[in-house]
C-alpha cells in the first residue's frame, strides 16, 4: 500500500459537525495514529460523534481525550465498524459523551480493539428509549480486550458500563485488571477486576488522578495503577 498513513499528534478536534458519520474524523480502510489529541464537542447525525473507524486494521489512540461528543446514532466518542483487530486505545479519557442509542463512549461492531489504561466516566445513552452500554457497547460478536481500565458512573439503563448485544461462539474477549462499577455480578468480570469507588481527585472538574488510598493503585497488571495517568 503506497498511501500515506496519517499521524495526528497534539491536535485539537473541536466543535465539528457531520451530517453523516464521524463528527470530527472518519477513517476508512486505512491505518491512522492519534497521539495527544483532544476530541471535544463534536457532533455526528449518524455514528461516531468524535471518531468513526471503518474496516481499519491498526489504529493507535494514545494519551488522548474524548469529551462531550454527541452522536444521534451510536458511538459518542468512537465507532468501530468491522476489523480493528490490531487497534489499540491506551491512556485515554472518555467523559461526558452522549448518544441516543448504544455506546456513549465506544460502539464496536464486528471489531476487536484493545483498550488499556483508559478511563470512562459519565458517558450517557438515552435512558428514555431503554438503551444500554453507556460506556462500551459490543455488537455482532465484537471481540475486545479491556485491561487496566476504569469504567465508572456511566449513565444508562441496565449494563451501563459494558453491554454485549450478541456473542458468537468463537468470539475472543478479555476483561481483567479493571475497575468496573457493578461488574462483580456480570459473567465477563475478570478474576482480577474490581468493583469499588476509584476515588478520583475531582471527576466533576475533569481531574481523574487517583486519590491516595484508591483501590486502583497497585492493582493493575503491572503494579502501577488502573486508568489513564
Amino acid at each position: 500500500d503506497d498511501r500515506g498513513l496519517p499521524i495526528f499528534q497534539n491536535c485539537e478536534f473541536t466543535e465539528n459537525t457531520s451530517t453523516d458519520d464521524g463528527g470530527a474524523a472518519y477513517v476508512n480502510d486505512m491505518d491512522a495514529t492519534f497521539i495527544h489529541c483532544r476530541f471535544h464537542n463534536n457532533f455526528a447525525e449518524e455514528e461516531g460523534g468524535g471518531l468513526y473507524l471503518k474496516k481499519v486494521d491498526s489504529v493507535y489512540v494514545a494519551y488522548s481525550s474524548f469529551l462531550t461528543n454527541v452522536a444521534d446514532g451510536e458511538g459518542g466518542g468512537i465507532y468501530f465498524d468491522l476489523n480493528s483487530d490490531n487497534s489499540t486505545i491506551i491512556n485515554s479519557i472518555f467523559s461526558g459523551n452522549y448518544v441516543k442509542n448504544g455506546g456513549g463512549a465506544i460502539y464496536s461492531k464486528k471489531a476487536a480493539p484493545t483498550i488499556t489504561y483508559s478511563t470512562f466516566w459519565n458517558n450517557t445513552v438515552d435512558k428514555e428509549d431503554d438503551k444500554k452500554g453507556a460506556g462500551i457497547y459490543c455488537k455482532d460478536g465484537s471481540g475486545m480486550m479491556i485491561m487496566n481500565s476504569i469504567l465508572w458512573d456511566n449513565v444508562g439503563n441496565l449494563d451501563s458500563e459494558i453491554y454485549f448485544e450478541s456473542i458468537i461462539a468463537d468470539t475472543l474477549f478479555t476483561i481483567d485488571y479493571s475497575n468496573i462499577k457493578g461488574g462483580h455480578a456480570e459473567w465477563w468480570f475478570g478474576e482480577d477486576c474490581l468493583d469499588a469507588d476509584p476515588l478520583f481527585e475531582d471527576s466533576n472538574s475533569g481531574d481523574f488522578h487517583l486519590q491516595e488510598g484508591s483501590p486502583c493503585i497497585g492493582t493493575d497488571s503491572n503494579n502501577t495503577q488502573m486508568g489513564a495517568y
